[in-house]
């Protein structure tokens, strides 16, 4: 399964070189590829549905198998302030946010960007089997999974800490995904599980943002 990773136009491209180069150790089956082509997009506060259509297009353009996960880094703010979101178009595709991260840890912002393409996958996987249905395992409460919601600001530091996937969520992900990619992606976030143990930001310190969710 690749993983292709791209950009908007104006984000700096030493944030995806970094989080590819974060992501490349891991050992397993999803194939992560650094694109060179941006997406040329500059709308601030964009709707999903636009943003989402430019990046069909994207995936058009350049040769993409529907098999093929297209991941968008983007400093540009959404219209609902979230961190990332996974296409409900029935496309691989996801965004994430690459902007703020500086209220909540105090490392470079492709440490949790990383974190948040490996969760944004398993949930798109999810969705294409489950839709909408999906919805009843994220937890509205933050336990320190994977699908936390994150509705609060200073929840996302305890999903971050953890980086754990709760007994219930790994049985979801284990029907959607295989077993290959569950291991790497395991790997892949104990690794950060590690970086984050030392690099949170106390939530005293936070930034007040608007609630945010993933």
């Amino acid at each position: 399964m690749k993983v292709r990773l791209a950009k908007t136009v104006h984000l700096h491209s030493n944030v995806v070189k970094s989080t590819y180069e974060l992501l490349l150790p891991s050992i397993g089956t999803m194939q992560f590829v650094e694109e060179k082509n941006p997406i040329i997009y500059y709308t601030e506060n964009f709707r999903w549905d636009e943003f989402f259509a430019k990046c069909t297009e994207y995936r058009s353009t350049n040769s993409f198998n529907d098999d093929d996960f297209l991941i968008v880094l983007t400093e540009l703010k959404n219209e609902k302030n979230w961190f990332s979101k996974y296409s409900d178009q029935g496309e691989r595709t996801i965004f994430i946010h690459t902007g703020e991260w500086e209220s909540y840890i105090y490392c470079e912002p492709y440490y949790p960007i990383a974190y948040e393409i490996i969760e944004n996958i398993f949930q798109s996987l999810a969705y294409q089997k489950y839709g909408k249905r999906l919805k009843k395992y994220f937890h509205k409460e933050a336990i320190g999974c994977i699908n936390d919601m994150c509705y609060l600001k200073v929840d996302i530091t305890l999903k971050l800490r953890t980086g754990d996937i709760c007994p219930t969520c790994l049985k979801l992900i284990s029907e959607v995904a295989e077993e290959s990619h569950i291991n790497q992606a395991i790997e892949i976030l104990e690794r950060l599980r590690c970086i984050f143990s030392f690099k949170l930001t106390p939530c005293s310190d936070l930034i007040d943002p608007p609630f945010r969710r993933n």
